[in-house]
């Protein structure tokens, strides 16, 4: 890893956001051969990442693509067996289990998902970073400027240990900034926002019966509450509320946490026996008019955001470090120009596809939140579960078989965790 500061510096790429998304795009970018500039204004630990300790509020499901893209660009190998936990199985249902949706690994060797800390991911591409020929730049974009025809920005950075400026030029500058992306705003591109008027609270709890390597999935009142499997025997949860709600159940003591949690859960796990942590946020989604610009692409948050009853968010983002590292790449093979429109436009019309994703999302989240049709919905569940076709074709989209990403991430491969 190279620190940069005082002076001016030309790389191929500028990625502009530290966090899962920009670090691994900056690593599989620096892996095909490109130079590559990462700035980011608060850096994440590099220290170990512990085997033991309690968990973060934070987790993703990975699902078998990304965690093949991982492997490629040499992450998954670095992550703590311990602190990974496969998912074998998914329920999802409203009022009982015999009205449920259930999931099952298809191919004996690939897991459902693997469920993982998201600063554990961001820790070890950290580490990676540290050893590859990546320039890290800690500080904040001050100003950008064209450059003259193809040849790209200059970047202005103040940096967090010099009173002077940096200044970095690149032929491609890459938005991995996140939902209120300033590298967005700064290029023109628009983004539509819309609030879910929901919060998801988060938290690390004991239960009193085993998760059986299952992600537990319950509808109540329109809203999901999740179970979902961590390594140690515990459960991260993901509980959906209305936003008004959130505050209260929040000031609640530790005992009243327990009891209502227990209830939202339907008693699926038994009673709660210890609670971690326990904190929420607002959901959102947002979704920008186009991917790129002129010089200028969008990657993960700053392109979109999904509602997270899926899990898809981070996926969506290391899919879309996949796709276009597999686009650079050809560029770079072929000795085409990285900021060329055609390059560009290839990128955004592949992982345009998101938005079929995101519409499926909000239709979950309607019909679940639809009283008209409550009476209904646990037979269409049922009558869905035996539908072997239709449910696997729904489980390969969800876990990315179906989608426009490189074929060699979609190979099923043997899981080492």
């Amino acid at each position: 890893m190279t620190n940069v500061n005082n002076k001016t510096q030309t790389v191929d790429i500028t990625i502009v956001g530290g966090n899962i998304i920009g670090a691994a795009t900056a690593l599989s970018l620096a892996k095909i051969g490109f130079s590559v500039a990462l700035i980011e204004k608060t850096p994440p630990s590099v220290e170990p990442f512990g085997a033991t300790g309690p968990y973060a509020l934070r987790v993703s499901a990975i699902i078998p693509v990304v965690r093949n893209f991982l492997q490629q660009i040499g992450v998954w190998q670095e992550l703590l067996e311990q602190r990974i936990q496969p998912v074998h199985t998914m329920q999802v249902w409203e009022k009982d289990l015999e009205h449920s949706l259930h999931f099952n690994q298809q191919h004996p060797e690939q897991h459902l998902a693997w469920i993982i800390e998201n600063n554990h991911i961001q820790n070890i591409c950290w580490r990676l970073l540290a050893k590859s020929s990546c320039k890290i730049i800690t500080g904040e974009w001050q100003k950008i400027k064209k450059l003259p025809a193809q040849q790209g920005m200059e970047m202005t950075i103040n940096t967090a240990d010099s009173p002077s400026a940096t200044k970095i030029q690149s032929k491609l500058l890459i938005g991995a900034d996140g939902a209120k992306s300033t590298i967005r705003q700064w290029s023109g591109i628009l983004c539509t926002q819309k609030p879910y008027h929901q919060h998801c609270i988060v938290g690390n709890v004991r239960t009193e019966k085993p998760h059986q390597h299952t992600a537990w999935q319950r509808y109540h009142n329109g809203l999901a509450f999740a179970f979902l499997p961590l390594a140690d025997g515990s459960c991260s949860i993901a509980w959906y509320v209305d936003e008004n709600q959130s505050t209260k159940i929040l000031e609640q003591t530790s005992e009243q946490h327990k009891q209502t949690i227990y209830q939202a859960s339907g008693a699926m796990l038994g009673k709660i026996s210890e609670i971690n942590e326990i904190n929420a946020f607002p959901i959102i989604r947002s979704d920008a008019n186009t991917l790129y610009n002129e010089n200028l692409l969008l990657i993960g948050d700053a392109v979109r955001t999904i509602h997270p009853m899926a899990g898809q968010g981070v996926n969506l983002g290391l899919c879309d470090a996949s796709v276009l590292t597999e686009i650079m790449g050809y560029a770079y093979d072929h000795k085409l120009a990285i900021n060329e429109p055609l390059i560009l436009r290839k990128y955004a019309r592949k992982r345009s596809e998101y938005k079929l994703l995101q519409t499926g999302m909000d239709t979950i989240n309607f019909l679940f939140q639809n009283s008209a049709i409550t009476d209904i919905r646990p037979s269409v569940l049922k009558h869905l579960n035996k539908l072997s076709f239709g449910k696997n074709l729904l489980a390969d989209t969800a876990m990315g078989y179906h989608t426009h990403l490189p074929n060699k991430i979609k190979q099923i491969n043997i899981p080492t965790q």
